[in-house]
């Protein structure tokens, strides 16, 4: 029963009610609770909908979040931290969505972290079942697990050998999106980087296994040759790849394959965005002129990027992110829908934003793009995103006829910054 007090926020009037067995939970819902609290009442999300959000968030997501401080780094973030908020927009005027991902790290009886262990993910699963959702459907989550997930004997190998799996540790990510009402969407996300260290199969080979294996209950096979056929060609494939899933009936669930790539050039933004013209027509064209318009406004340099393979979780650490797409399929659709994450950590967040909000009002959603900056600004209070450059992570954007521009950011979801002696 939600019933707040004028002089305490939302956010506040919860946290009196909680009871956290486990400081580590305390302290996780302090530092990432307030931005999703400010997400959600910036996105005009009721007071009602913001209390069952927050209190999923409280004691559904954050006992799985593993210690505090952290133990182990999350592949989520660019920092490792296990927890990533987004906003999402959509051209034709939907109210925006606030979405929550993260890792499971460590199990909910405990505050344990558990490195290679898909069984934390399991439990977060049978945790979601026993709350009703409407929706949710966890029932191809055994099937796409044994393919990419390390078992048992796999895991004993790699931590007998000591094979360095750092940044591919993670194997599972789950995603929310939070649609009104008290309602939600539940995404799952499956890494096969271990399962290629243990088992020597490539990614190509654990991926196009896995969606051959879900034909009889999501037949994509039209669209994933077009895609693998580009993949192929374009040498795209790397142990960083990974594959999604929507947790619903598994008839209407989208399947997806992520890629990464140092290309950070319109030339290869205009290859992905049509598999290597493999797709075209009129919705391609017009999504691809609003993607460079997109890039345009926000001004990341077209070049190749280094990369190197590591957290950035200190000051002196890399910011460079490599450029990232998936590909969406559909059961029985033969074309495959693309979507671009622009890296935007480590570029300035005062442009990146302002750039943002330019691209909205061109194409309009004037309103949105008036307040976008002062809206950005009111998460950070306190940094002059003029002189910042992690707080906003990804700008990701997709087109289709009927939605038009779907675009989300991605944003730096702690109150802690681990890079804050040279930004604050």
């Amino acid at each position: 029963m939600l019933n707040s007090s004028p002089d305490l926020t939302l956010f506040e009037c919860l946290t009196e009610s909680l009871e956290f067995p486990h400081e580590s939970w305390k302290q996780w819902w302090h530092k990432t609770g307030p931005i999703l609290a400010k997400l959600m009442s910036s996105s005009n999300y009721n007071a009602e909908w913001q209390y069952k959000y927050l209190e999923f968030y409280a004691t559904v997501v954050v006992p799985f979040l593993g210690p505090y401080p952290q133990v182990l780094r999350s592949t989520i973030t660019r920092s490792g931290l296990p927890v990533e908020f987004s906003v999402n927009y959509q051209q034709y005027g939907k109210q925006p969505i606030v979405r929550i991902a993260f890792e499971p790290i460590g199990g909910a009886p405990d505050t344990e972290a558990v490195a290679y262990d898909r069984d934390i993910a399991k439990e977060f699963l049978s945790t979601l079942s026993k709350l009703d959702l409407k929706g949710f459907d966890p029932r191809l989550w055994d099937l796409v697990s044994r393919n990419i997930h390390i078992d048992a004997t796999e895991r004993e190998m790699l931590q007998e050998n000591k094979i360095d799996g750092t940044y591919v540790r993670t194997q599972t990510l789950f995603g929310f999106d939070l649609i009104g009402g008290g309602d939600m969407s539940v995404k799952a996300y499956a890494f096969p980087g271990l399962k290629c260290k243990a088992s020597g199969q490539s990614s190509q080979t654990l991926l196009a296994n896995t969606i051959k294996g879900l034909q009889k209950q999501v037949d994509c096979s039209e669209a994933f040759s077009m895609v693998n056929s580009y993949l192929q060609e374009t040498d795209s494939y790397n142990p960083y790849s990974f594959f999604s899933w929507d947790c619903i009936e598994a008839s209407k669930s989208r399947l997806k394959v992520y890629m990464c790539s140092a290309s950070m050039t319109r030339a290869k933004l205009e290859e992905t965005w049509s598999l290597g013209s493999r797709l075209n027509g009129p919705c391609m064209e017009k999504g691809l002129k609003y993607l460079l318009q997109l890039f345009d406004c926000i001004q990341i340099k077209d070049k190749e990027l280094e990369i190197k393979i590591e957290h950035d979780d200190r000051s002196d650490t890399s910011k460079v992110t490599p450029l990232m797409w998936n590909y969406e399929m559909r059961n029985n659709d033969p074309l495959p829908v693309a979507k671009i994450y622009l890296p935007v950590h480590g570029e300035n967040d005062l442009r990146i934003v302002i750039g943002v909000a330019r691209f909205m009002k061109e194409i309009g959603m004037v309103d949105l793009g008036k307040s976008y900056l002062d809206t950005v600004q009111s998460y950070f209070s306190g940094y002059d995103l003029g002189q910042t450059d992690r707080l906003t992570s990804w700008v990701s954007f997709t087109y289709t006829e009927k939605m038009g521009v779907y675009l989300s950011i991605y944003y730096h979801s702690s109150l802690d910054n681990l890079w804050v002696a040279k930004e604050k």
